[in-house]
């Protein structure tokens, strides 16, 4: 297509406004797969009907990984390194899938009595400060953030810290934000820190004590605070957008109050999940061969981009999808977790929450990072409970501005162009393989953040680079 035709597409994403379907929706229903500009200036192929957008998620010849190669038409600017695209799928690919598995149980023991305790915490806080209340930033923010950290055994008051990259970190922007790669290099840091930390507990105590055993000798101390990384941003930004959403629904939807407040929320999880709209975009998958989509064929190269809220309120599969019904017989039907062949962390507590045992329905790989890694039986426990409590006391929910994975983004269209990362050689001052502060272990690769630990003897430490466009080979960064 030339230029002139590109800026002829109607624009994606439509609208920001998390309250409501766009109006786009509708018309799409006649044209379920069409030719879109994406804020990055790309062409793409939006898919909007339930059958084909499961299509799409489940045939491996769309490729997440792969929207994240040098070149590929892209939704927006990368805003965080191209190996963290498919994130699960390099926690799985690496052997750590049972690790994060176990962290992020819903039934842990102490965790349903915790978030209720945290819940209540927040919300006599909202009350003491009076109306209106913000629902993001005093409720659900600093509830996911504390739940994530619970999860990945950090101090809590860190939350906050980590939470301040999220803003930058899940920015739909045009161009690359040099701001991301400095956020990125400083939670990296943190959690490598947290590896050598002897208080840490849950998830990282576990991804730290695997550094001692030969079997897992290929990861380095940067593949394991990628976990933690990701883990805390995109699990929090999806819990907290979920929460708000569901909130706001709550609040301004009588049926959706009535419909809680008469079946209780455990059973009505699928649905809530179904009607929420805190994504906003598409999930991007990259074409990796010619590939038929209903009456469009779409070539290897191209990007297509599932719309799911479109696809949980289609017609054709959720019979009258504007009405909330929590025994709808095929709500646990949504797409808000993406889908794919692997069991995910938030089919696994969506189906705690029903009272259900884990099966096979499935995720994205992104999806266990970007949209169920905090979605807890807790969640679904507290949320009448905390929005029943701010309606009665006179709190105002107010709804994000913005949408997109959990309506936390920032939509920048004048964003300064960013630098790319740069790899360095991998090999520490003293040359010897540097593992962390105060000892060299002989056989060990590793590169930490944006610079070496030196071991005992070495050098004043070099800057080495950020080795963010792979995860680390045996060899080094690179």
């Amino acid at each position: 297509m030339t230029a002139t035709t590109v800026d002829t597409l109607p624009a994606f994403p439509f609208d920001w406004n998390g309250t409501r379907l766009p109006e786009e929706v509708e018309r799409l229903r006649t044209e379920p797969v069409r030719k879109v500009r994406t804020l990055a200036g790309a062409e793409a192929w939006l898919v909007s009907s339930y059958g084909l957008c499961r299509q799409v998620l489940e045939d491996p010849r769309f490729s997440l990984k792969d929207t994240s190669a040098p070149g590929a038409p892209r939704q927006y600017a990368l805003t965080i390194p191209p190996h963290v695209v498919n994130n699960m799928g390099n926690i799985t690919g690496a052997g750590l899938r049972k690790a994060v598995m176990r962290a992020i149980n819903p039934k842990a023991p102490g965790l349903e009595e915790w978030l209720r305790a945290r819940a209540g915490s927040l919300l006599d806080a909202m009350v003491g400060e009076g109306a209106p209340g913000e629902l993001r930033g005093g409720f659900a923010d600093p509830y996911s953030a504390g739940l994530h950290c619970r999860m990945l055994g950090i101090p809590e008051e860190d939350g906050p810290r980590l939470l301040r990259s999220l803003d930058v970190a899940f920015m739909n922007a045009p161009r690359e934000i040099e701001a991301a790669g400095l956020h990125w290099d400083r939670d990296m840091a943190y959690m490598v820190e947290r590896l050598d930390d002897p208080a840490t507990g849950g998830l990282m105590a576990e991804l730290a004590a695997l550094r001692d055993d030969p079997a897992y000798a290929h990861l380095t101390d940067e593949m394991l605070a990628t976990v933690g990384v990701t883990l805390f941003g995109a699990g929090v930004i999806s819990t907290a957008g979920f929460l708000t959403m569901a909130l706001v629904s709550v609040l301004t939807r009588p049926d959706v109050r009535e419909a809680l407040a008469s079946g209780g929320v455990a059973g009505a999880m699928d649905e809530l999940l179904r009607v929420n709209l805190s994504i906003g975009d598409g999930l991007p998958r990259l074409a990796l061969e010619d590939v038929r989509l209903g009456d469009v064929l779409v070539r290897k190269g191209e990007l297509a981009l599932v719309l799911v809220e479109a696809a949980n309120h289609d017609p054709e599969h959720f019979a009258d999808p504007l009405v909330f019904r929590p025994g709808r017989e095929n709500a646990a039907d949504h797409l808000s977790f993406g889908g794919g062949p692997a069991l995910l962390p938030g089919d696994r507590a969506r189906e705690a929450a029903r009272g259900d045992r884990p099966g096979d329905r499935a995720g994205t790989a992104a999806g266990a990072a970007a949209r169920g890694a905090g979605r807890t039986a807790g969640v679904a426990h507290q949320l009448h409970e905390a929005a029943a409590g701010a309606a009665a006391r006179g709190l105002v929910g107010r709804a994000p501005g913005v949408r997109e994975g959990a309506a936390r983004h920032r939509v920048c269209r004048a964003a300064p162009s960013g630098v790319s990362g740069r790899s360095g050689s991998g090999r520490a001052p003293c040359g010897r393989w540097c593992r962390r502060a105060g000892g060299c272990r002989a056989g060990r690769r590793s590169c930490v953040s944006s610079r070496w630990w030196p071991a005992r003897g070495c050098r004043p430490p070099r800057r080495a680079g950020r080795s963010r466009g792979a995860w680390p080979s045996v060899g080094g960064c690179g």
